[in-house]
């Protein structure tokens, strides 16, 4: 059975809680960062991505729904990103037939406001 791990079509705008990169979303907001994430299907599968600017040596957080709407997004894993920003996460395939929906959020800090990747989709 092939492996897909692919970006959702449904971004987190289709959601309603996507912040966009440099977009405010009020008066006096904060800007946001950018945060990318790209699946790549090893075994373990993995997410690489970067988040800019200046979120080097901080942590990004891994977050994974089992379901697409219904369910809240719950702590996988916490990464360290490299002086340039960049990150690998390790993460899991789901059981057949099922889907893991992954996200990566950049906390608040520095000046910007909590920001998120594009989910990726984990199917078997």
């Amino acid at each position: 059975m092939p492996r897909l791990l692919t970006l959702a079509l449904t971004v987190l705008l289709a959601l309603g809680t996507a912040v966009l990169p440099g977009a405010p979303a009020g008066a006096g907001a904060l800007p946001s960062r950018t945060v990318t994430a790209v699946g790549h299907e090893h075994d373990p599968p993995f997410i690489t991505g970067r988040v800019s600017p200046d979120f080097g040596g901080k942590k990004a957080v891994v977050q994974r729904k089992k379901c697409r709407a219904g369910c809240t997004w719950k702590t996988y894993a916490k990464v360290a990103t490299n002086p340039k920003g960049y990150y690998r996460a390790n993460v899991q395939w789901p059981k057949a037939g099922k889907k893991l929906y992954y996200r990566v959020k950049a906390n608040q800090c520095g000046g910007y406001a909590t920001s998120y990747s594009m989910v990726l989709v984990a199917q078997l």
